[in-house]
Formats: C-alpha cells, sequence, structure tokens
C-alpha cells in the first residue's frame, strides 16, 4: 500500500492485490471504478493489481520530509546551479524567512553557495594560466637545450679529448668514435680495346667503403705529366672511354669515392689502347 497526490491535492491510497480475471457477469456496467475479488474457486487467470481509492482531502503535511538534494563530487558546476535555484526560491519563501533558523541557514548556505562560485572561477583562471606557463615551459627548455649544444660544442673543441677538462666543465664524457678508414687505393686496373672504332673499356676491383668510383684520362700519353681530363663518378666498375682518334692511345686513373664525397688517392696509371 502506498499514498500519491494527485494535481488536485487529493491523497490516494493504492493497493496491490491479486484478482483473478474472468468474464464479466451480464451485470457488469462499462466505467466501473473497482472491480472485486473473484472467488479463488472460480475458473481465471491471477493477477497483480494496483487499485486506486480516492482520499477525503489533501495530503498531511507531517506524513511527508525533506529529501536530501544529491550533489556529486564531480558535476561541480551542475552542483553551482541547483545550489543557486535553492537559494533563490528559500529567498522568496514567507515561511523560510520568518523562521529565525532557516533564514540563518539560507544565508549561510548563500555565502557558502558564492564562495563555491569563487572557487570556479579561480579554478578556470588557473588552468588558463597553467596552459600558458606550459607553452612558456616548453619554449624556454628548447632554448636551454639548445644552448647545452653549444656549450657542449665548445668544450669538446677546448678538451681535446681531455677527459679532466670536459668533467671539470661539467659535462659527461665518452669515448671517441673511431675515426672512418681510409679508402684504399684502387689496384688491379686493366683495360682494353671497345667494340666500336676508337673506344677503350676500362675496369677495376671493387673497393671496400666506396659508393662510387672517379675515372681521369690524358691522351696524351708520351707526355705523363701533361694534365688529365674528369670523366665525372659512377657507380659501375667499368667504363667506355672514346679516344680522339682509332688506335689511340691514353693514360687512366681511377679512384674510390666514399658517400661522405671523400675520395682515394688516384690509382697508378695504365696505358690503354682504343679499337
Amino acid at each position: 500500500m502506498r499514498r500519491v497526490t494527485d494535481k488536485n491535492q487529493k491523497t490516494k491510497t493504492k493497493c496491490l492485490r491479486r484478482v483473478k480475471i474472468f468474464p464479466p457477469p451480464p451485470s457488469y456496467q462499462a466505467g466501473e471504478r473497482f472491480a472485486e475479488r473473484a472467488p479463488r474457486t472460480t475458473l481465471g487467470r491471477l493477477v497483480d493489481v494496483w487499485f486506486e481509492e480516492a482520499g477525503d482531502g489533501p495530503m498531511n503535511p507531517s506524513q511527508v520530509t525533506v529529501r536530501h538534494t544529491p550533489l556529486k563530487k564531480g558535476k561541480v558546476d551542475a552542483g553551482a546551479t541547483t545550489l543557486d535555484k535553492i537559494v533563490t526560491t528559500g529567498a522568496q519563501s514567507a515561511a523560510v524567512q520568518n523562521d529565525p533558523l532557516c533564514k540563518q541557514a539560507l544565508a549561510n548556505l548563500q555565502g557558502k553557495t558564492a564562495t563555491v562560485h569563487t572557487s570556479i572561477a579561480a579554478k578556470k583562471q588557473a588552468a588558463q594560466t597553467l596552459d600558458s606557463a606550459s607553452m612558456t615551459l616548453k619554449l624556454d627548455y628548447g632554448a636551454a637545450r639548445s644552448a647545452l649544444v653549444t656549450y657542449e660544442e665548445g668544450v669538446r673543441v677546448l678538451a681535446n679529448g681531455d677527459a679532466s677538462i670536459i668533467a671539470g666543465a661539467g659535462l659527461l664524457t665518452r669515448d671517441m668514435s673511431p675515426p672512418e678508414p681510409q679508402l684504399a687505393v684502387v689496384v688491379e686496373v686493366i683495360g682494353k680495346k671497345g667494340k666500336l672504332a676508337a673506344e677503350g673499356v676500362v675496369k677495376w676491383p671493387e673497393v671496400a667503403g666506396a659508393t662510387s668510383y672517379a675515372v681521369q684520362v690524358n691522351f696524351t700519353p708520351q707526355t705523363p705529366s701533361s694534365a688529365y681530363t674528369a670523366l665525372g663518378t659512377a657507380t659501375r666498375r667499368t667504363r667506355v672511354v672514346k679516344a680522339p682518334t682509332a688506335g689511340a692511345q691514353f693514360l687512366v686513373q681511377v679512384a674510390a669515392v666514399a658517400s661522405d664525397g671523400t675520395q682515394s688517392a688516384w690509382s697508378d696509371a695504365i696505358l690503354v689502347t682504343a679499337r
């Protein structure tokens, strides 16, 4: 059983009864409000039904009490809005304003609510300040890292491998990387006649660490000290050289080239005869 109040402030009692549904008797009139409990011997279907009975007047105020207003911890903004509504409504209540205890409690609630709004505004301002400070810190830290690199480079040059100077400067030390091995001189360069007239072919073996090879020729072999003509670099280890005339002879030198552009010494010159 429970009591409810309708929109006209009429008290109603709801009762849960188990009744048996059966075909209505011939005397049943449409619109009848209450159903009568059917005898258990009557054939039919048992169901649970809520029945309403009208009260005689408004609900007795002494039968209700204050229900606590839930304020969720993680929903501060929503809670502040709820408090504002309570304070505003209470300030308009004559009963509350005429009761010294309630009036004082409402004034205290109003003050605490105002403090909540102040704290919310301070939190938002602090969040904005934090974002700005975080960005400034990121920029400053990046500038400091760049300055550290400059300082380390200066100490590296000053120390020239002296660990005591580096440690005295407040920096860390590490073993220096070994220098890159020098490229070996190309050896066993061979030459032969090409397939076409005035062509000569030059070949040589691979050199460790080389990524390309430079070739230069001297078309006046009778004067070995004369200037050589550069034929550029290529990754292949075979080069076809076009001589000035068919059957001409020329001197050839080859050098290995590393990926950083470092070049080995020139190989010994060999004499090649073109077809």
